[in-house]
């Protein structure tokens, strides 16, 4: 399950970025991110990805 997850930001993320569209990872994967940094055995999986994107990019990214 955790592979699923970071395949789908991988997928997620390579779409925005192939569509141009500015986006941030927030939520459990950003948390992840960080907590890895300091501590790598203290870092726990989530099972959803969470994008922050502007309003008006919405209609592109669902496209993407």
């Amino acid at each position: 399950a955790v592979e699923k997850v970071r395949e789908r930001l991988r997928r997620a993320v390579g779409a925005l970025e192939a569509a141009g569209i500015t986006y941030a990872v927030v939520g459990g994967n950003a948390v992840a991110a960080w907590v890895a940094r300091i501590d790598p055995a203290a870092a726990r999986n989530t099972v959803d990805v969470d994008l922050l994107i502007e309003r008006s990019s919405f209609e592109k990214a669902k496209a993407a």
